[in-house]
Protein backbone atom coordinates (compact mmCIF):
# COMPACT_ATOMS: atom_id res chain seq x y z
CA UNK A 1 0.00 0.00 0.00
CA UNK A 2 1.14 3.68 -0.68
CA UNK A 3 2.69 5.38 2.02
CA UNK A 4 1.31 8.01 3.93
CA UNK A 5 0.94 11.54 2.93
CA UNK A 6 3.18 12.43 5.87
CA UNK A 7 5.59 9.61 5.70
CA UNK A 8 5.78 10.80 1.49
CA UNK A 9 6.35 14.50 2.34
CA UNK A 10 9.18 13.78 4.53
CA UNK A 11 11.43 12.09 1.88
CA UNK A 12 14.40 13.69 1.10
CA UNK A 13 15.63 14.74 -2.27
CA UNK A 14 18.64 12.23 -3.77
CA UNK A 15 21.67 13.22 -5.61
CA UNK A 16 21.61 12.09 -9.66
CA UNK A 17 24.50 12.62 -12.06
CA UNK A 18 23.18 12.50 -15.74
CA UNK A 19 23.15 15.77 -17.69
CA UNK A 20 19.36 16.70 -18.59
CA UNK A 21 18.57 16.60 -22.79
CA UNK A 22 17.90 20.69 -24.13
CA UNK A 23 15.80 21.47 -27.14
CA UNK A 24 15.35 24.87 -28.61
CA UNK A 25 16.32 28.45 -29.29
CA UNK A 26 18.40 30.58 -26.91
CA UNK A 27 19.14 34.05 -26.76
CA UNK A 28 22.14 35.48 -25.23
CA UNK A 29 22.12 37.08 -22.07
CA UNK A 30 23.17 40.93 -22.06
CA UNK A 31 26.19 42.35 -20.47
CA UNK A 32 24.39 44.29 -18.50
CA UNK A 33 20.48 43.17 -16.99
CA UNK A 34 18.40 44.21 -14.34
CA UNK A 35 16.06 41.80 -12.26
CA UNK A 36 16.57 38.22 -13.24
CA UNK A 37 15.17 34.99 -12.55
CA UNK A 38 15.62 31.58 -13.45
CA UNK A 39 12.30 29.44 -13.91
CA UNK A 40 11.60 25.83 -15.01
CA UNK A 41 7.55 25.57 -15.73
CA UNK A 42 5.36 22.66 -16.38
CA UNK A 43 1.47 22.10 -16.54
CA UNK A 44 -1.49 20.37 -17.85
CA UNK A 45 -0.47 17.02 -16.85
CA UNK A 46 -3.95 15.79 -17.53
CA UNK A 47 -3.67 13.01 -14.73
CA UNK A 48 -0.31 11.07 -16.77
CA UNK A 49 1.56 10.29 -14.30
CA UNK A 50 4.10 8.44 -16.97
CA UNK A 51 3.53 7.60 -20.27
CA UNK A 52 0.97 5.11 -21.32
CA UNK A 53 3.49 3.00 -23.11
CA UNK A 54 1.55 2.17 -25.83
CA UNK A 55 3.98 2.84 -28.23
CA UNK A 56 8.08 3.37 -27.54
CA UNK A 57 10.09 6.62 -27.16
CA UNK A 58 7.09 8.54 -25.45
CA UNK A 59 7.90 11.56 -23.66
CA UNK A 60 7.24 13.03 -19.90
CA UNK A 61 6.34 11.07 -16.28
CA UNK A 62 6.86 12.38 -13.30
CA UNK A 63 9.32 9.85 -12.61
CA UNK A 64 11.67 11.32 -15.62
CA UNK A 65 10.44 14.70 -14.92
CA UNK A 66 12.28 14.89 -11.42
CA UNK A 67 15.03 13.20 -12.57
CA UNK A 68 15.61 15.56 -14.77
CA UNK A 69 14.75 18.48 -11.82
CA UNK A 70 17.38 16.68 -9.58
CA UNK A 71 20.14 16.33 -12.72
CA UNK A 72 20.25 19.79 -13.38
CA UNK A 73 19.58 22.02 -10.38
CA UNK A 74 20.32 25.61 -12.40
CA UNK A 75 17.09 27.48 -11.00
CA UNK A 76 15.67 29.47 -8.72
CA UNK A 77 11.77 28.91 -9.25
CA UNK A 78 9.45 25.62 -9.66
CA UNK A 79 6.31 26.51 -11.30
CA UNK A 80 3.69 24.34 -11.94
CA UNK A 81 0.88 25.84 -14.19
CA UNK A 82 -2.13 23.31 -12.92
CA UNK A 83 -4.59 20.99 -14.99
CA UNK A 84 -3.24 18.07 -13.06
CA UNK A 85 -5.96 16.12 -13.32
CA UNK A 86 -8.25 15.93 -15.80
CA UNK A 87 -11.90 14.93 -14.25
CA UNK A 88 -13.23 14.07 -11.36
CA UNK A 89 -13.30 10.16 -10.65
CA UNK A 90 -11.96 7.98 -8.06
CA UNK A 91 -9.19 7.50 -10.29
CA UNK A 92 -8.40 11.25 -10.44
CA UNK A 93 -8.80 11.79 -7.24
CA UNK A 94 -5.98 9.23 -6.29
CA UNK A 95 -4.42 10.87 -9.41
CA UNK A 96 -4.21 14.31 -7.18
CA UNK A 97 -3.51 12.91 -4.51
CA UNK A 98 0.13 11.07 -5.93
CA UNK A 99 0.94 14.06 -8.13
CA UNK A 100 0.92 16.54 -5.59
CA UNK A 101 2.85 14.41 -3.00
CA UNK A 102 5.78 14.36 -5.94
CA UNK A 103 5.43 17.91 -6.62
CA UNK A 104 6.01 18.88 -3.41
CA UNK A 105 8.75 16.02 -2.85
CA UNK A 106 10.51 17.98 -5.48
CA UNK A 107 9.90 21.47 -3.99
CA UNK A 108 7.45 22.94 -6.28
CA UNK A 109 7.09 26.59 -4.77
CA UNK A 110 4.07 27.64 -7.14
CA UNK A 111 0.64 25.63 -8.32
CA UNK A 112 -1.71 27.00 -9.78
CA UNK A 113 -5.62 25.65 -9.92
CA UNK A 114 -6.39 24.92 -13.49
CA UNK A 115 -10.19 24.35 -14.59
CA UNK A 116 -9.95 20.89 -14.97
CA UNK A 117 -8.81 20.71 -11.14
CA UNK A 118 -11.90 21.90 -9.90
CA UNK A 119 -13.68 18.96 -11.39
CA UNK A 120 -12.23 16.95 -7.98
CA UNK A 121 -14.67 16.80 -4.89
CA UNK A 122 -14.09 19.57 -3.01
CA UNK A 123 -13.21 17.97 0.18
CA UNK A 124 -10.31 15.87 -1.97
CA UNK A 125 -9.08 19.65 -3.29
CA UNK A 126 -9.11 20.92 -0.11
CA UNK A 127 -7.74 17.87 2.00
CA UNK A 128 -4.74 17.64 -0.67
CA UNK A 129 -3.70 20.92 -1.09
CA UNK A 130 -3.80 21.10 2.87
CA UNK A 131 -1.03 18.52 3.63
CA UNK A 132 0.82 20.37 0.66
CA UNK A 133 4.37 22.34 1.52
CA UNK A 134 3.09 25.21 -1.29
CA UNK A 135 -0.06 26.74 -1.11
CA UNK A 136 -1.88 26.54 -4.44
CA UNK A 137 -2.36 30.24 -6.24
CA UNK A 138 -5.90 31.04 -7.44
CA UNK A 139 -5.93 34.88 -7.96
CA UNK A 140 -9.84 34.99 -9.75
CA UNK A 141 -11.53 32.26 -7.93
CA UNK A 142 -13.57 33.53 -4.44
CA UNK A 143 -14.68 30.78 -2.21
CA UNK A 144 -18.96 31.88 -2.03
CA UNK A 145 -18.90 30.90 1.86
CA UNK A 146 -15.97 29.88 4.10
CA UNK A 147 -14.06 26.68 3.10
CA UNK A 148 -12.13 25.14 6.30
CA UNK A 149 -8.19 24.54 5.71
CA UNK A 150 -8.45 26.58 2.41
CA UNK A 151 -4.87 26.89 1.07
CA UNK A 152 -4.99 29.13 -1.85
CA UNK A 153 -3.54 32.13 -2.34
CA UNK A 154 -4.24 35.23 -5.08
CA UNK A 155 -0.44 35.29 -5.21
CA UNK A 156 2.58 34.07 -3.98
CA UNK A 157 5.72 35.97 -3.52
CA UNK A 158 9.47 34.94 -3.40
CA UNK A 159 12.99 36.01 -3.47
CA UNK A 160 15.43 34.64 -5.35
CA UNK A 161 19.18 35.53 -6.44
CA UNK A 162 18.22 38.93 -5.01
CA UNK A 163 15.27 39.22 -7.46
CA UNK A 164 12.21 39.03 -6.13
CA UNK A 165 9.07 37.60 -8.08
CA UNK A 166 5.34 37.73 -7.72
CA UNK A 167 2.92 34.26 -9.25
CA UNK A 168 -0.41 34.98 -9.82
CA UNK A 169 -3.00 32.56 -11.33
CA UNK A 170 -6.27 33.07 -13.50
CA UNK A 171 -8.11 30.31 -13.62
CA UNK A 172 -10.56 32.24 -16.12
CA UNK A 173 -13.30 29.26 -16.38
CA UNK A 174 -15.07 27.07 -14.66
CA UNK A 175 -16.77 23.56 -15.20
CA UNK A 176 -19.80 22.66 -14.36
CA UNK A 177 -20.43 21.07 -10.90
CA UNK A 178 -20.24 21.21 -6.66
CA UNK A 179 -16.65 22.28 -6.57
CA UNK A 180 -16.76 25.18 -9.13
CA UNK A 181 -19.67 26.25 -8.02
CA UNK A 182 -18.42 26.82 -4.48
CA UNK A 183 -16.33 29.86 -5.90
CA UNK A 184 -17.09 33.48 -7.83
CA UNK A 185 -15.19 33.63 -11.18
CA UNK A 186 -13.58 37.06 -10.95
CA UNK A 187 -12.78 39.35 -14.11
CA UNK A 188 -8.95 39.06 -15.05
CA UNK A 189 -8.64 42.92 -14.71
CA UNK A 190 -10.03 42.54 -11.50
CA UNK A 191 -8.03 40.01 -10.01
CA UNK A 192 -5.11 40.65 -11.66
CA UNK A 193 -5.25 43.86 -9.80
CA UNK A 194 -5.71 42.58 -6.47
CA UNK A 195 -2.98 39.86 -6.81
CA UNK A 196 -0.74 42.66 -7.69
CA UNK A 197 -1.73 45.01 -5.12
CA UNK A 198 1.56 46.37 -2.67
CA UNK A 199 4.32 44.74 -5.59
CA UNK A 200 7.24 46.96 -6.18
CA UNK A 201 8.06 48.15 -9.48
CA UNK A 202 10.69 45.92 -9.44
CA UNK A 203 9.30 43.16 -8.67
CA UNK A 204 8.75 40.51 -11.79
CA UNK A 205 4.94 39.84 -12.57
CA UNK A 206 4.21 36.36 -13.63
CA UNK A 207 0.68 35.46 -14.39
CA UNK A 208 -0.14 31.51 -15.34
CA UNK A 209 -2.82 31.91 -17.74
CA UNK A 210 -5.64 29.15 -18.16
CA UNK A 211 -6.69 30.03 -21.36
CA UNK A 212 -6.10 30.12 -25.55
CA UNK A 213 -3.72 31.60 -27.55
CA UNK A 214 -6.21 34.12 -29.13
CA UNK A 215 -7.57 35.43 -25.47
CA UNK A 216 -3.47 36.23 -24.39
CA UNK A 217 -3.35 39.81 -25.54
CA UNK A 218 -6.48 40.77 -23.20
CA UNK A 219 -3.92 39.64 -20.22
CA UNK A 220 -0.57 40.99 -21.61
CA UNK A 221 -1.83 44.61 -21.34
CA UNK A 222 -3.36 44.37 -17.67
CA UNK A 223 -1.76 46.35 -15.48
CA UNK A 224 0.90 46.65 -13.89
CA UNK A 225 1.76 45.17 -17.03
CA UNK A 226 3.06 41.18 -16.76
CA UNK A 227 6.44 40.40 -17.47
CA UNK A 228 5.60 36.92 -18.32
CA UNK A 229 2.64 34.77 -19.09
CA UNK A 230 2.80 31.01 -19.03
CA UNK A 231 -0.27 29.41 -20.94
CA UNK A 232 -1.65 26.34 -20.03
CA UNK A 233 -3.98 25.00 -22.52
CA UNK A 234 -4.66 21.69 -24.16
CA UNK A 235 -4.85 23.95 -27.84
CA UNK A 236 -1.05 23.98 -27.63
CA UNK A 237 0.18 20.47 -27.80
CA UNK A 238 3.51 21.21 -27.61
CA UNK A 239 5.73 23.80 -26.74
CA UNK A 240 6.51 26.70 -29.37
CA UNK A 241 10.22 27.14 -30.68
CA UNK A 242 10.57 30.16 -29.67
CA UNK A 243 8.67 32.56 -27.10
CA UNK A 244 5.05 34.08 -28.40
CA UNK A 245 5.42 37.96 -27.25
CA UNK A 246 2.40 39.55 -27.44
CA UNK A 247 2.53 43.81 -27.31
CA UNK A 248 5.92 43.25 -25.18
CA UNK A 249 5.24 40.24 -23.00
CA UNK A 250 6.79 36.96 -23.47
CA UNK A 251 4.22 33.94 -23.70
CA UNK A 252 5.51 30.47 -23.40
CA UNK A 253 3.47 27.36 -23.17
CA UNK A 254 4.74 24.11 -21.93
CA UNK A 255 2.44 21.46 -23.92
CA UNK A 256 0.26 19.02 -22.48
CA UNK A 257 0.22 15.42 -20.86
CA UNK A 258 3.71 16.75 -18.89
CA UNK A 259 5.73 15.52 -21.45
CA UNK A 260 8.43 18.72 -21.38
CA UNK A 261 9.78 21.06 -19.24
CA UNK A 262 10.33 24.61 -19.94
CA UNK A 263 13.58 26.09 -18.81
CA UNK A 264 13.61 29.84 -19.01
CA UNK A 265 15.62 32.90 -17.45
CA UNK A 266 13.41 36.11 -17.33
CA UNK A 267 15.13 39.43 -16.90
CA UNK A 268 13.55 43.14 -16.97
CA UNK A 269 16.30 44.86 -19.32
CA UNK A 270 15.66 48.93 -19.80
CA UNK A 271 12.41 48.47 -18.55
CA UNK A 272 11.09 45.71 -20.86
CA UNK A 273 10.52 41.78 -19.89
CA UNK A 274 12.74 39.99 -21.58
CA UNK A 275 13.40 35.79 -21.74
CA UNK A 276 17.24 35.87 -21.97
CA UNK A 277 16.84 32.35 -22.54
CA UNK A 278 14.83 29.67 -23.21
CA UNK A 279 14.68 26.23 -23.79
CA UNK A 280 12.35 23.28 -24.41
CA UNK A 281 13.16 20.27 -22.31
CA UNK A 282 12.38 16.85 -23.75
CA UNK A 283 11.37 14.07 -20.76
CA UNK A 284 13.27 11.39 -22.60
CA UNK A 285 13.85 8.02 -21.14
CA UNK A 286 16.84 5.88 -21.76
CA UNK A 287 17.48 4.46 -24.97
CA UNK A 288 19.78 1.37 -23.58
CA UNK A 289 18.08 1.05 -20.00
CA UNK A 290 14.60 1.44 -18.98
CA UNK A 291 14.09 3.44 -15.85
CA UNK A 292 17.74 4.37 -16.22
CA UNK A 293 17.05 8.38 -16.55
CA UNK A 294 13.87 7.97 -13.71
CA UNK A 295 13.92 9.08 -10.20
CA UNK A 296 13.42 6.41 -7.77
CA UNK A 297 11.55 7.47 -5.31
CA UNK A 298 9.02 9.08 -7.56
CA UNK A 299 9.00 5.61 -9.57
CA UNK A 300 7.60 3.37 -6.47
CA UNK A 301 5.29 6.18 -5.68
CA UNK A 302 3.81 5.63 -8.67
CA UNK A 303 3.94 1.89 -8.57
CA UNK A 304 2.23 2.07 -5.33
CA UNK A 305 -0.56 4.01 -6.27
CA UNK A 306 -1.03 1.89 -9.54
CA UNK A 307 -1.51 -1.07 -7.06
CA UNK A 308 -3.54 0.91 -4.70
CA UNK A 309 -5.56 1.48 -7.76
CA UNK A 310 -6.47 -2.41 -7.43
CA UNK A 311 -7.01 -2.71 -4.15
CA UNK A 312 -9.12 0.20 -3.72
CA UNK A 313 -11.58 -1.86 -6.73
CA UNK A 314 -11.45 1.21 -9.08
CA UNK A 315 -11.78 -0.89 -12.16
CA UNK A 316 -15.06 -1.94 -10.51
CA UNK A 317 -15.89 1.67 -9.46
CA UNK A 318 -16.03 3.51 -12.68
CA UNK A 319 -17.41 0.76 -15.05
CA UNK A 320 -20.89 1.55 -16.12
CA UNK A 321 -20.88 5.09 -14.82
CA UNK A 322 -21.81 6.94 -17.82
CA UNK A 323 -25.01 6.68 -20.37
CA UNK A 324 -25.10 5.53 -23.39
CA UNK A 325 -26.62 6.80 -26.81
CA UNK A 326 -30.26 5.83 -26.28
CA UNK A 327 -29.69 3.72 -23.66
CA UNK A 328 -29.02 1.10 -26.12
CA UNK A 329 -27.43 -2.05 -24.90
CA UNK A 330 -23.97 -3.98 -25.32
CA UNK A 331 -24.17 -7.40 -27.03
CA UNK A 332 -20.44 -8.70 -27.61
CA UNK A 333 -19.22 -9.17 -30.98
CA UNK A 334 -19.90 -12.93 -31.26
CA UNK A 335 -23.92 -11.72 -30.77
CA UNK A 336 -23.01 -9.74 -33.89
CA UNK A 337 -21.34 -12.64 -35.32
CA UNK A 338 -24.28 -14.56 -35.58
CA UNK A 339 -25.61 -12.11 -39.26
CA UNK A 340 -22.57 -10.98 -39.69
CA UNK A 341 -20.34 -13.86 -40.00
CA UNK A 342 -17.77 -12.78 -42.68
CA UNK A 343 -16.57 -9.31 -40.95
CA UNK A 344 -16.76 -11.21 -37.50
CA UNK A 345 -14.02 -13.80 -38.80
CA UNK A 346 -12.02 -11.03 -40.48
CA UNK A 347 -12.29 -9.34 -36.66
CA UNK A 348 -11.44 -12.46 -35.36
CA UNK A 349 -7.95 -12.41 -37.27
CA UNK A 350 -7.35 -8.64 -36.42
CA UNK A 351 -5.28 -7.28 -33.46
CA UNK A 352 -8.21 -5.70 -32.26
CA UNK A 353 -9.60 -8.64 -31.03
CA UNK A 354 -6.53 -9.64 -28.42
CA UNK A 355 -6.47 -6.30 -27.37
CA UNK A 356 -7.44 -7.45 -23.69
CA UNK A 357 -4.82 -10.60 -24.59
CA UNK A 358 -2.14 -7.74 -25.03
CA UNK A 359 -2.53 -6.28 -21.65
CA UNK A 360 -2.83 -9.64 -19.87
CA UNK A 361 0.37 -10.68 -21.82
CA UNK A 362 2.41 -7.57 -20.99
CA UNK A 363 1.40 -8.06 -16.74
CA UNK A 364 3.90 -8.89 -14.82
CA UNK A 365 6.57 -8.74 -17.74
CA UNK A 366 6.56 -5.16 -19.97
CA UNK A 367 4.84 -3.79 -16.90
CA UNK A 368 5.09 -4.63 -13.17
CA UNK A 369 2.11 -3.14 -12.20
CA UNK A 370 -1.58 -4.86 -12.20
CA UNK A 371 -2.28 -3.11 -16.05
CA UNK A 372 -5.23 -5.39 -16.26
CA UNK A 373 -6.82 -3.38 -13.58
CA UNK A 374 -6.07 0.60 -14.60
CA UNK A 375 -8.91 2.42 -16.20
CA UNK A 376 -6.93 3.90 -18.78
CA UNK A 377 -5.87 1.26 -20.18
CA UNK A 378 -8.48 -0.85 -19.77
CA UNK A 379 -10.60 1.91 -21.67
CA UNK A 380 -8.93 1.00 -25.11
CA UNK A 381 -8.75 -2.50 -25.11
CA UNK A 382 -12.20 -3.62 -24.07
CA UNK A 383 -15.37 -2.55 -25.35
CA UNK A 384 -17.60 0.01 -23.92
CA UNK A 385 -15.87 0.35 -20.48
CA UNK A 386 -17.24 2.81 -18.12
CA UNK A 387 -20.46 3.11 -20.36
CA UNK A 388 -23.68 1.56 -18.67
CA UNK A 389 -23.85 -2.33 -19.98
CA UNK A 390 -20.21 -2.05 -21.19
CA UNK A 391 -16.92 -4.24 -19.50
CA UNK A 392 -16.80 -4.50 -16.17
CA UNK A 393 -13.59 -7.37 -15.35
CA UNK A 394 -13.12 -10.39 -17.39
CA UNK A 395 -15.22 -12.13 -14.40
CA UNK A 396 -18.40 -10.54 -15.13
CA UNK A 397 -18.44 -9.68 -19.13
CA UNK A 398 -15.89 -11.87 -20.63
CA UNK A 399 -17.71 -10.88 -23.94
CA UNK A 400 -16.49 -7.40 -24.10
CA UNK A 401 -12.72 -7.84 -23.45
CA UNK A 402 -10.60 -6.61 -26.49
CA UNK A 403 -11.68 -3.75 -28.87
CA UNK A 404 -14.93 -5.73 -30.60
CA UNK A 405 -17.63 -4.77 -33.43
CA UNK A 406 -18.83 -1.83 -30.98
CA UNK A 407 -16.17 -0.13 -29.96
CA UNK A 408 -16.89 1.50 -33.72
CA UNK A 409 -20.17 0.38 -34.09
CA UNK A 410 -21.70 1.14 -30.67
CA UNK A 411 -23.78 -0.81 -28.42
CA UNK A 412 -25.51 -3.19 -30.95
CA UNK A 413 -28.78 -3.80 -28.96
CA UNK A 414 -31.46 -1.69 -31.09
CA UNK A 415 -29.78 -3.18 -34.56
CA UNK A 416 -30.33 -6.49 -33.24
CA UNK A 417 -33.84 -5.93 -32.60
CA UNK A 418 -34.18 -3.25 -35.84
CA UNK A 419 -32.05 -5.17 -37.95
CA UNK A 420 -31.70 -2.08 -40.20
CA UNK A 421 -28.77 -0.21 -41.50
CA UNK A 422 -29.97 2.87 -40.11
CA UNK A 423 -30.08 1.32 -36.43
CA UNK A 424 -25.94 1.28 -36.16
CA UNK A 425 -24.14 4.15 -35.27
CA UNK A 426 -21.83 4.65 -37.99
CA UNK A 427 -18.09 5.69 -37.17
CA UNK A 428 -15.76 7.83 -38.79
CA UNK A 429 -12.06 7.53 -38.90
CA UNK A 430 -11.98 10.44 -36.55
CA UNK A 431 -13.45 7.71 -33.76
CA UNK A 432 -10.20 5.92 -34.27
CA UNK A 433 -8.24 8.86 -32.42
CA UNK A 434 -9.89 8.08 -29.22
CA UNK A 435 -7.30 5.51 -29.06
CA UNK A 436 -4.68 5.78 -31.96
CA UNK A 437 -3.83 9.38 -30.85
CA UNK A 438 -0.63 11.63 -31.38
CA UNK A 439 0.69 9.37 -28.70
CA UNK A 440 -0.30 5.75 -28.99
CA UNK A 441 0.00 5.54 -32.69
CA UNK A 442 2.51 8.52 -33.78
CA UNK A 443 1.44 9.27 -37.57
CA UNK A 444 -1.61 7.27 -37.39
CA UNK A 445 -2.79 7.03 -41.11
CA UNK A 446 -6.32 5.76 -41.62
CA UNK A 447 -6.55 4.62 -45.11
CA UNK A 448 -3.64 2.72 -44.19
CA UNK A 449 -4.80 0.83 -40.87
CA UNK A 450 -8.47 0.26 -42.45
CA UNK A 451 -6.26 -2.45 -44.66
CA UNK A 452 -5.73 -4.59 -41.94
CA UNK A 453 -9.59 -4.63 -40.65
CA UNK A 454 -11.29 -4.11 -44.27
CA UNK A 455 -14.94 -5.64 -44.12
CA UNK A 456 -18.08 -4.19 -45.87
CA UNK A 457 -21.82 -5.78 -45.85
CA UNK A 458 -22.39 -6.82 -48.80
Amino acid sequence: MMPSCKQLLSLTLLSATAVASFMGAYTAIPDKEEPRVRLRISGMLDGRLEPCGCASGQLGGLARRIFNLKSNKNYDLLIEGGNIVKGGTVLDVQKFSTALMILDMANYQAIGIGPTDLELPLNDLVDYFSVSRSAPITSDLKPLLPIPEWKATAFREFTAADTKVRVASLTMSKPAGKTADAFALIPPKEAWANAMAGCAQSTLRIAIVHAKPESMATIANLSPRPDLLIGITESVNEPLNNPDPVDGVPIVYPGIRGRMLLDVTLARINGEPRLTRYRVVHLKGSETLKGAMEDKDTRAMILAHRHDVKDLGIREAMARQKKTKDDRKYVGSEVCGDCHEESYEIWKKSKHSKAWETLEKAEGKRYPWPITHYPDCISCHTDGYGYESGFINPEKTPELEGVGCESCHGPGSVHIEEETPESIIRSEPGDCLRCHDFEQTPNFNWKKMWKDIEHYEK
